[in-house]
């Protein structure tokens, strides 16, 4: 069995010699991403190689407005957020620090922080189409199985970000998707994302960020039915 630093170094290794391939025009295969297309139920826990996450290191009080928290996102390099997301069978998560959940009760996952700046969930989607894309449409059922109880205006639910390279400095955001209004809405959310040339076989990376809520304990959001 590997341990699990080795397994993470190697993780970390291959996000990294990815991201380099695919701007050398090279395409990557083998690493075990959601395929394009194929609609995520959530009815088992996701690997870490689809879907990962990571808290980043603060308090409530680190981030206080929409602008803060995309400068935030702005320093984050894909090789790092390499956490599995935690297994809850409760619909309603605790807080966490460490990182977003798997409920294996409700088949969704989840996002709910506390102890740190905000929560990272990150997707890894993987072009198999077989051609070179310019757009993607992005859909998922968005809702709240814990109401909200501190949340800044314009910091409520998620914000959604996505990169090519998965590396700092690089990450787009996609207002459509991004529910900041106080309380956000439960519903389907959908997006077309303008990729330029995602090139096939290559990834791309969706980032959702969950402000930690001040003063009080953070709500919970949620996605499933992700395609």
């Amino acid at each position: 069995e590997i341990p699990p630093q080795t397994a993470m170094k190697h993780r970390r290794f291959f996000c990294r010699a990815s991201v380099l391939l695919c701007a050398l025009g090279f395409t990557v295969s083998g690493f075990a991403a959601i395929p394009l297309g194929v609609l995520q139920t959530f009815t088992t826990q996701p690997t870490n190689t689809s879907w990962s996450t990571l808290g980043v290191p603060g308090t409530g009080t680190s981030i206080t407005s929409a602008v803060e928290i995309e400068e935030s996102i702005q320093t984050n390099d894909v090789a790092l957020i390499t956490n599995s997301l935690l297994v809850r069978s409760s619909p309603v998560p605790n807080t966490s620090a460490v990182g977003a959940t798997w409920s294996s009760s409700g088949g969704f996952l989840q996002t709910r922080p506390a102890g740190v700046a905000c929560m990272l969930l990150l997707a890894m989607v993987e072009n198999t189409s077989g051609a070179n894309l310019s757009f993607l449409d992005v859909r998922y059922r968005f809702s709240m199985p814990a109401l909200l109880f501190g949340e800044e205006p314009g910091l409520a639910g998620h914000h959604v970000f996505y990169s090519l390279s998965g590396l700092p400095y690089t990450w787009m955001p996609v207002p459509n998707l991004t529910t900041e209004s106080v309380p956000p809405t439960d519903g389907s959310l959908c997006a077309t994302l303008a990729l330029g040339s995602w090139p096939a076989g290559s990834l791309l990376y969706i980032l959702w960020a969950d402000d930690n809520g001040f003063p009080s304990i953070d709500g919970s959001f949620a996605i499933d039915d992700f395609i």
